[in-house]
């Protein structure tokens, strides 16, 4: 499943499609408006989660893009 999130470091809001509010147990209204980044690292795998700070990280550090491919679960969807 893919699905896109922005997230704006200043105000550490992350904002989600549709499709990723499910999996961030979050609903769409509450990704609209924007949930913290460690709201969002929650629902991340937990044997992932170091990878995707580091993966965050670099990207601050680099000033660039953030590409990662990891598992979310979630009570709602598994």
């Amino acid at each position: 499943m893919d699905g896109f999130w922005t997230w704006d470091v200043k105000r550490d809001r992350v904002y989600g499609d549709a499709n990723l509010s499910d999996y961030f147990g979050l609903t769409l209204d509450e990704f609209s408006h924007g949930a913290s980044l460690e709201r969002c690292m929650q629902s991340i795998d937990v044997d992932d989660r170091p990878r995707v700070r580091l993966a965050i990280r670099k990207a601050i550090e680099r000033k660039s893009g953030f590409r990662e491919v990891y598992r979310v679960r979630s009570e709602k969807m598994g």
